[in-house]
């Protein structure tokens, strides 16, 4: 059994090592991460990732990273840049679903971080049966069109 697969400038694509700096040079010089099928097949390979562990989920067409608050404050695997779903170059059109499908808590009982203090969605939004968009007082979450008539804009403020 080999001890290393690093031989001078050349590492082979099996090699697992925790490198400290990586300098990439020359024209056509790249990284490749790994890349997995799915959010299932990440989960198989790395049940406990260390977080700012790399990953290519081939079904999302995106690299993602694993952060310590992917979610609800929930560790995961979230898309590296970009900011979300969207459209067009340069993410001109930004998108999010139609449908709410968890529970979901805006405000200072789940993220103490002040980023998280407002929230707007474009609607109309369903909330399924079963699930609660919870606000907390003093947040506010903001629907931008999909009114009582389905246009205009709606705000729930709470406090």
């Amino acid at each position: 059994m080999a001890l290393t697969k690093i031989n001078g400038n050349q590492i082979e694509a099996t090699t697992e090592a925790l490198i400290k700096i990586l300098q990439l040079s020359g024209n056509g010089s790249y990284l490749e991460i790994p890349k997995y099928a799915n959010a299932a097949a990440i989960t198989t390979a790395l049940p406990s990732p260390a977080y700012g562990s790399i990953v290519y989920n081939t079904e999302e067409d995106a690299a993602q990273i694993y952060v310590a608050d992917a979610a609800q404050g929930v560790a995961g695997w979230t898309s590296v840049g970009g900011g979300g779903a969207s459209l067009g170059e340069k993410s001109l059109i930004r998108t999010n679903a139609a449908v709410v499908a968890e529970n979901i808590q805006i405000g200072g009982s789940t993220h103490t971080d002040p980023e998280f203090a407002n929230a707007f969605s474009c609607g109309p939004i369903t909330i399924n049966a079963g699930y609660t968009v919870g606000i907390d007082n003093t947040y506010e979450w903001t629907i931008i069109g999909g009114g009582n008539n389905g246009s205009g804009l709606y705000t729930r403020r709470r406090g």
